[in-house]
Order: structure tokens, then sequence, then C-alpha cells
């Protein structure tokens, strides 16, 4: 009788390990003051945070930033994301800066968001890390650092639009690795 309640729990005990490795309770969500030291007031030389345009939520909050579809980011790991409206006189570049469950999801996640984009699978190297969409009225840039998962979008297509955001792609791309490194 011991026998068979043990290996009936067997089931349950393998899919709440499995729970535990993949969405760890311990890993605390990024916090505000994290995501606003990714995206800061003066992430880009020249370029400034238009006023009252900084949006920071939680879980379903989610659906303040993303009007429709939010149910994409919550499955794919987003817990917590910063939304912040950049400009350089009339130009405009739109950051948010996902808190994801993992590192892994934010990898997984950027990957999905490379198929979308280019219809291929994303690159196998395990450095790749990044990529620009460009099209006609826009260019779209993504990162993924640790567990943050970030968007830059620019309203400028062509070498406008990839300026644009690689300036913000490359400097997100830092401040979030160096907030990974004065984690360790």
């Amino acid at each position: 009788m011991k026998t068979m309640k043990a290996k009936g729990l067997a089931p349950l005990i393998a899919t709440v390990a499995l729970m535990l490795i993949l969405c760890p309770p311990w890993i605390p969500a990024a916090s505000r003051d994290d995501l606003m030291r990714i995206a800061p007031d003066s992430a880009v030389s020249g370029w400034s945070v238009m006023p009252d345009s900084t949006t920071y939520v939680q879980g379903d909050g989610l659906t303040e930033i993303y009007n429709g579809g939010y149910e994409v980011y919550t499955k794919a790991g987003v817990v917590t994301a910063l939304r912040r409206l950049y400009m350089q006189g009339d130009e405009y570049v739109e950051v948010t800066v996902h808190g994801m469950k993992s590192p892994r999801f934010a990898r997984d996640f950027l990957a999905d968001r490379y198929r979308m984009e280019t219809g291929k699978n994303a690159p196998a190297e395990a450095d790749w890390n990044r990529f620009t969409a460009a099209r006609t009225g826009g260019t779209t840039a993504y990162t993924a650092a640790g567990p943050f998962f970030i968007t830059i979008v620019s309203y400028s297509d062509g070498d406008k639009g990839k300026t644009q955001t690689g300036k913000f792609l490359l400097a997100l791309d830092e401040k979030a690795k160096k907030l990974l490194k004065e984690r360790k």
C-alpha cells in the first residue's frame, strides 16, 4: 500500500520540481528601480524622456502597456515592464524593458520575436542576444540580457530608424549587463 502511494506522488513531485526550476520563487521580479537603471532619463546622449511617459507595471497590469494581446507577454514569462518615450526634437523612440521570470524566458522570447519578424529560426550561437527589424514606417530592435528583455521602437524607417534604435540598443544592453554584474 505504501509503495502505491509513493508511486502516485511521483508525477506531483516531478511537476513541482519542474515548476521550481522554470519559475524559482527565490528570483525576485525586477523592481521599478532595476528597470529604471536600465532605461534612465539620460539613456542616450541628446535624447530626453518625454514628460509623463513612464509606465511601470506588473502581471495583469501589462494591459496598461499592451492594449490587447498582453497574454502573449505573460505567457512568455514577463513579470514586470517599464515603458518610456524618449524624444529628440520631433523624433521619438519608445523603450520597453521587461523583467522576465528567468534568463531562459528572456532568450526564448527573443527567439520568438525573431521568428515573428523574420519568419526564420533564431541563430543558434550561444552569444546571440539581439537583432533589429526594419519595415516601412518604423524600426524595432530587440535584446535579451539575463532576465531582461528589451524592445526599442523608432517611428523612423531605413538608416535613420536603424541608427536611432541602434544607439539605444547598445546603451540599454550595456546598462542591463552592468546591473547583472552588480547583483553577483
